[in-house]
């Protein structure tokens, strides 16, 4: 398995762990691209981590976010497996 199919598939777990999007994990993990205070404490509290106030910074806007390719069926029926 190819290093990128390895994060796909990381990234498809993170996602069903937390409850969030693909594409929402797929921000917060960047961290290049603007995500709300919602996601953010939701995609955490599933880790039982608690963010404070000086937890968040102000993104950097000329960054563009990271490009994960959504996983392909059979991928998907790994994960449901």
């Amino acid at each position: 398995m190819t290093l990128d199919k390895t994060i796909e598939i990381a990234t498809l777990i993170l996602s069903q762990l937390t409850n969030l999007s693909l594409n929402t994990v797929i921000k917060i993990l960047g961290y290049q691209v603007p995500v709300d205070n919602q996601s953010l404490n939701c995609f955490f509290s599933a880790f039982n981590i608690v963010l404070e106030r000086g937890d968040y910074t102000q993104p950097n806007n000329t960054i563009p976010a990271p490009s994960i390719p959504p996983p392909d069926n059979r991928q998907r029926r790994l994960i449901n497996n």
